[in-house]
């Protein structure tokens, strides 16, 4: 697939500074990029991915590859997630009759936490069909549309768009967009990974995933919004996310030294991280096993090719099941059972207690299982501590 070099997102420069070469691991029928270069632009300082696809190969991706559209466990629950979010809108004393729209908004936590306090006037907006099914079936209103094909005529007092920012390459067209359904005055909350802090207890160079190809901080995150038309009110963080509260007022860009300091103590302490982990691998290099979860990091481990007896892959996305890599197939969890001897491991840290829980009280199985564990936090000005516990399930 094509790939090309990007000028910065936020000033337009064609000057930059390599900082990083991320790289994943070919999946048949889902790969689409092998791997990019993190760089820093030399003018204003914003930290984003260069030589990747062109937009139209990203929407074919999430199309084809979607896993935001996932049945998840308990789908109804309110989590209070967005709590903070909601706090805020109130502190603005907005009609609860006034339009809202949330864009990309999978299952719209927001819109239904909103809805549970009395607004009405709510809409969300998805490529996803069954997401916007879901909304209907919640008595909010549900358009399927993406950004690039949304009806610019209708204006809204609030709009959301939330987690969706740092997935976009075409950021000049997306943020005309979204200017154009913002109404005069109207509020826009936008959130972004936040690369001054990321999330702690995460896996190295998890930032830089498939997904991901603009990091931001305060500083590159108000510029791109000045750029175009939106002045900050105030910003908000929260466990790795930096979430920004605008109204349509521009004004001069800042350089962002802060985000080069930051993206590039991330990448040192990530490589620190790496290296532990695949130093505690290594015994495991010729034993058979099975890597339970295909995120980001386990297709930077498979270019690695730290493991070399992998008999099988286990990811519970559909549109991996039945594909392969490299010859070695990829597998529902349900399809574990038929595989009693190697080694499982377990790489997902979110989900690990219920991984191990599955294999051992669902599905009955007693392989052993390697769990990378995160006793510590990833704050990035101390040192980290890691360690990988082998437990017999």
């Amino acid at each position: 697939m094509k790939t090309s070099k990007r000028e910065c997102p936020v000033c337009g420069s064609v000057s930059f500074k390599l900082m990083f070469t991320q790289e994943f691991a070919k999946i048949e029928g889902v790969s689409f990029l092998d791997n990019y270069d993190v760089v820093s632009c030399e003018q204003c300082g914003f930290v984003y991915a260069s030589n990747i696809p062109e937009q139209a190969d990203f929407n074919e991706y999430y199309i084809k590859a979607n896993k935001y559209e996932l049945e998840i466990e308990q789908p109804d629950i309110i989590t209070g997630k967005y709590e903070h979010l909601v706090q805020e809108i109130m502190r603005f004393n907005i009609d609860k009759t006034a339009p809202i729209v949330d864009i990309g908004c999978a299952r719209s936590e927001i819109l239904r936490s909103l809805q549970n306090i009395g607004f009405s006037n709510l809409t969300g907006i998805d490529p996803s069909i069954k997401n916007i099914e879901y909304l209907k079936s919640k008595g909010i209103n549900g358009i399927n549309a993406t950004i690039k094909t949304i009806d610019t005529s209708e204006q809204y007092e609030i709009v959301f768009f939330l987690a969706v920012l740092e997935h976009i390459r075409d950021l000049h067209q997306t943020l005309n967009s979204l200017y154009a359904i913002t109404a005069t005055n109207g509020l826009i909350v936008v959130s972004v990974p936040d690369m001054a802090a990321p999330t702690p207890s995460e896996l190295p160079y998890q930032e830089f995933s498939r997904e991901h190809i603009n990091y931001f901080t305060e500083t590159s995150f108000s510029n791109l919004m000045q750029q175009h038309g939106f002045n900050a009110i105030f910003f908000k963080k929260e466990r790795g996310e930096l979430t920004g509260f605008f109204r349509r007022q521009s004004t001069a860009i800042q350089k962002d030294i802060e985000g080069q300091r930051c993206i590039q103590h991330y990448i040192n302490q990530s490589k620190k991280y790496e290296e532990e982990i695949y130093a505690n691998l290594a015994k495991y290099s010729d034993t058979p096993i099975i890597i339970w979860g295909l995120g980001t990091f386990t297709q930077r481990l498979l270019v690695k090719n730290i493991l070399k007896n992998i008999i099988a892959l286990v990811d519970s996305n559909p549109q991996y099941c039945g594909k392969k890599h490299n010859n070695i197939d990829i597998i529902s969890p349900n399809e574990l059972k038929k595989y009693k001897e190697p080694i499982l491991l377990a790489v997902s840290l979110r989900y690990i207690d219920a991984i191990a829980n599955s294999i051992k009280n669902d599905m009955k199985l007693e392989n052993e299982i390697i769990k990378l564990h995160s006793d510590y936090l990833f704050v990035y000005y101390n040192e980290l501590a890691f360690r990988i516990i082998e437990d017999s399930v």
